[in-house]
């Protein structure tokens, strides 16, 4: 699949462990926070302090 420039931006968000690529995708989910004011940095920061996990990325596979 080609993305186009632009749709696809790095923030260089760091991880509390590597991550690993998954062989198989089926599905990706897309869900959003009802918080006002949140962006992917105060979002990614909750699921590594408040959550214990590596990053926002985290989940199920």
């Amino acid at each position: 699949m080609k993305v186009e420039s632009g749709w696809i931006k790095d923030i260089n968000l760091s991880f509390n462990q590597p991550l690993i690529a998954l062989k198989d995708v089926m599905y990706i989910i897309v869900h959003h926070t009802e918080e006002i004011g949140w962006d992917i940095n105060k979002i990614h920061s909750f699921h590594q302090d408040q959550r214990g996990w590596s990053g926002s990325h985290s989940g199920t596979s």
